[in-house]
């Protein structure tokens, strides 16, 4: 496969919605594989779908053809969000870049505001040279009549859409790099089979705790559920959940030469698998 490390401007809030936490809508502090694999099938099916049973084709091809790894949060030169280098990556998205919204919910027969409907919703605002940074593996730049650096300059990424979140643009797509951006201070090195990690250092996002990756490769840190919120014929956008995996955020790699590939199921769609 080939690999391209790619760059995004963000034109407005993102919320990157990963639970609730009673009246908040949380956000993720990075942006998962699975939302930039689902945000290129929305924007391949507004233009070339015209059926249920067009979109689920593309997805099929999308899936097949394309491993969208884990975007992050960086400045263009790769050094940190903040000057305090004793803040994780985590901490520095917090104090630079989430902040809340106050949304309510309406009547459809009254227009007025339902009892009890008002929440907040994290997102994550655009600040000046900070930019979504990530990479994908591809079996060609090619896919349904465009390059994917096409597709990418119109997606939309992560909930809210309604409300103008989610907008962002093309600033760089490389498939010349050598490697992962955003992780390990780019100190890290991919080639056609997948990111290779050192040993000892940290393999940033949610990796798949399974019989291919089990918990000896990537370590000191507990299980976790991997869920997202997706669409409900019947009830919207954002209210049904996902089948969950189980996975290790931000674990410790416990070996030198193994390589990574984003998976490319639906369930656990994005995160890091072992593959070598």
């Amino acid at each position: 496969m080939q690999f391209a490390n790619y760059r995004l401007n963000i034109l407005s809030p993102l919320h990157i919605g990963c639970r609730r936490a009673g009246m908040v809508a949380k956000t993720y502090h990075y942006v998962p594989g699975h939302v930039i694999t689902f945000a290129l099938i929305a924007a391949i099916g507004n233009q070339k779908a015209k059926s249920y049973d067009d979109y689920s084709n593309i997805q099929r091809e999308v899936l097949s053809k394309t491993r969208f790894g884990a975007a992050f949060f960086q400045r263009s030169n790769g050094e940190n969000l903040t000057d305090d280098k004793d803040l994780t990556y985590d901490e520095q998205v917090e104090k630079e870049l989430v902040y809340g919204d106050h949304h309510v919910t309406l009547s459809q027969d009254t227009r007025a505001a339902i009892d009890g409907a008002m929440f907040e919703v994290e997102a994550i605002y655009p600040k000046k040279d900070v930019y979504i940074v990530g990479g994908v593996w591809f079996d060609s730049e090619e896919i349904f009549g465009r390059n994917i650096k096409d597709w990418l300059n119109e997606i939309k990424i992560g909930g809210e859409l309604k409300t103008g979140y989610g907008r962002v643009s093309l600033n760089n797509f490389d498939t010349k790099s050598k490697f992962y951006p955003g992780i390990n201070n780019n100190n890290n090195k991919v080639d056609e089979i997948g990111l290779v990690i050192a040993k000892n250092e940290v393999l940033k996002g949610a990796t798949l705790d399974n019989e291919a990756t089990p918990n000896c490769v990537v370590k000191n840190v507990p299980l976790e559920p991997f869920l997202g919120r997706r669409y409900d014929a019947n009830r919207g956008f954002g209210r049904a959940l996902s089948s969950a995996v189980l996975v290790r955020m931000n674990g410790i790699v416990s070996a030198d030469n193994l390589h990574f590939l984003p998976c490319n199921n639906e369930i656990g769609l994005g995160c890091w698998e072992l593959v070598k």
